[in-house]
């Protein structure tokens, strides 16, 4: 395994943090170094969850407002991945 490296890697990446963000879990770390990727099995693991929040009463984030702060968090992600090459 390894960190995520492509757009399409990091779309995975992205729909593991909405799956927790929808049972209450929001990660607020979105960092390369927090995430994994297993490429015999095309999927991404999400891992380090000091700075998670949890929602109250075992409520779901909204979707809307958690893909928001991932897209800001993502394109930043994606320049580093960019820069990288």
């Amino acid at each position: 395994m390894r960190p995520p490296e492509t757009t399409e890697e990091l779309a995975k990446v992205e729909q593991e943090l909405i799956k927790l963000a929808r049972i209450g879990i929001k990660h607020d770390d979105i960092r390369k170094s927090n995430f994994l990727f297993d490429e015999k099995r095309d999927v991404a693991f999400v891992i380090d969850f000091q700075y998670v929040e949890l929602a109250p009463d075992g409520f779901g984030f909204s979707a809307d407002v958690v893909s928001e702060e991932m897209r800001q968090a993502f394109t930043q992600l994606q320049k580093e991945s960019i820069s990288e090459k």
